[in-house]
């Protein structure tokens, strides 16, 4: 059960920071790591965000349904979760779409 949460709040951190700065990490990647353009990476961090919001709610779905008990103190972070992640999603989706633009 503690794993599950850390897990969940491990994502939705990582989805936030991947999120907000998938710019600046993908003018990094394109000049230091690999020379590809930043648009392609910008569009991979911005998958892998939107996939880092959307798979804890469902195991945390799944696990509720399993187990009755507990139900409730998984509530909270799944409406966290949604909160953050349509809004950083609805943001980094604009950001994708200008730039393909």
């Amino acid at each position: 059960m503690i794993k599950l949460h850390f897990f969940m709040y491990g994502s939705m951190i990582l989805a936030t920071m991947l999120g907000v700065y998938a710019q600046s990490i993908s003018y990094y990647i394109n000049s230091n790591i690999v020379k590809i353009s930043p648009l392609y990476s910008l569009t991979v961090l911005t998958m892998i965000s939107i996939l880092l919001y959307t798979v804890p709610p469902m195991f945390a779905y799944k696990f509720i349904n399993k187990q009755q008990n507990g139900e409730a103190s998984y509530v909270p972070h799944i409406y966290i979760n949604s909160l953050l992640g349509v809004s950083i999603s609805v943001w980094s989706l604009f950001v994708l779409i200008m730039w393909w633009g």
